[in-house]
């Protein structure tokens, strides 16, 4: 069964009885990560499709899921989160012997002269904006990366006016390969999303309904412009939510970024706590946490831990969807790899889509 992780706040490995010393790997069975997808339940009324997610958001927030030796508890952001000196206690009648924890937070933006509070409600993350109560006239998205195209991608389809703003020059993010990335921006133009790009946020004021976001060239910053939105949705990345999880209590150090370091078996400096996913170094990828929630695990029992990131897919689930696996076009060239091209046009069907392998 896949695991969808939605900022898994813990995962306890337990024993139905309390061991004095570690157990050996053979008294471990291997149980794989159970996943939590919320279902996005769509109602049409006379004239309004509306969208109704507090049910679905309310059951993945409040889930515990347990199977024989693996819990597994999800949340959103930092709802209902556990501190790490609580694994000294039992849970639900288990003593925890291994855990790992992860998570993150949507980034600040504390860096521009006059910065905003995100209040989930008309300036929104992530989380908010699957909470909106209506779909709004205009939306304006700072960050043309995979929350934001995403996100900006499903509000535009219910009939939002969305402006992306992003401050390098090509959408998609980090690791995409520009000609994929170009083909992508143009079918999102014919559904209607439009790109300020090579553009960043100076500010934003609210007027009434209406809030007004202050951008600028980022080559020649005499080059202004104010755009309108009853809805900002801010996507300019994510950081590690570490914070009061008790870790210096444990002894256990952050970074300067906030992540917990580990070693190659992805154990903390205490070694019955192990750390995966976004608290960690990397990419704050579903896809690297859940490979390296299984490795982790097999390398508890005694199997051999490691993970080829080059293998590890990335993937913007929007219409049509994007995914990429490996070095990108960019990357060859820049490690001066000689390379080969294979593509092919889906023009047949749906217009301006590739498929394109780079191989020796």
């Amino acid at each position: 069964m896949p695991a969808t992780r939605l900022n898994c706040t813990e995962v306890v490995v337990v024993k139905e009885e309390p061991p004095e010393e570690p157990p050996s790997p053979s008294s471990y069975e291997y149980v794989e990560p159970c996943g939590l997808e919320p279902e996005c339940i769509m109602k049409e009324e006379t004239q309004d499709l509306q969208v109704d997610l507090d049910r679905e958001i309310e059951e993945v927030t409040n889930a515990w899921v347990q199977e024989p030796f693996l819990c597994v508890r999800c949340g959103f952001t930092s709802n209902n989160l556990k501190s790490l000196a609580e694994h000294n206690k039992q849970h639900n009648g288990f003593t925890p012997y291994s855990c790992a924890v992860c998570g993150f937070q949507t980034t600040r933006f504390w860096h521009i002269k006059n910065h905003f509070e995100i209040d989930e409600e008309t300036i929104v993350s992530s989380t908010g904006a699957l909470s909106l109560k209506q779909v709004p006239e205009k939306m304006v998205v700072i960050g043309a990366g995979v929350i934001g195209l995403e996100l900006g991608s499903v509000w535009g389809l219910l009939g939002s006016k969305v402006t992306a703003v992003e401050y390098m020059t090509s959408i998609g993010g980090v690791g995409i390969d520009a000609e994929v990335s170009k083909n992508f921006q143009k079918i999102l133009a014919k559904q209607g999303m439009e790109f300020k790009l090579g553009t960043k946020v100076t500010g934003a004021e609210r007027k009434g309904n209406t809030i007004l976001v202050n951008v600028e060239n980022a080559k020649d910053p005499s080059k202004k412009e104010q755009l309108e939105a009853n809805v900002l949705l801010v996507c300019v990345g994510r950081r590690p939510y570490t914070t009061n999880l008790g870790l210096e209590q444990l002894g256990i150090e952050r970074d300067e970024k906030g992540r917990v370091p580990v070693n190659s078996r992805f154990q903390t400096v205490v070694p019955n706590i192990y750390a995966i996913g976004d608290c960690i170094h990397g990419p704050m990828l579903a896809h690297k946490a859940e490979d390296e929630g299984v490795v982790c695990v097999e390398g508890i029992k005694g199997g051999p831990v490691h993970i080829d990131y080059n293998c590890v897919p990335s993937v913007i689930y929007t219409h049509p969807e994007v995914a990429w696996v490996g070095k990108s076009e960019e990357d060859l060239k820049r490690d001066n790899i000689t390379y080969k091209i294979g593509k092919f046009p889906f023009v047949a069907n749906i217009g301006t889509s590739i498929w394109k392998i780079l191989f020796k």
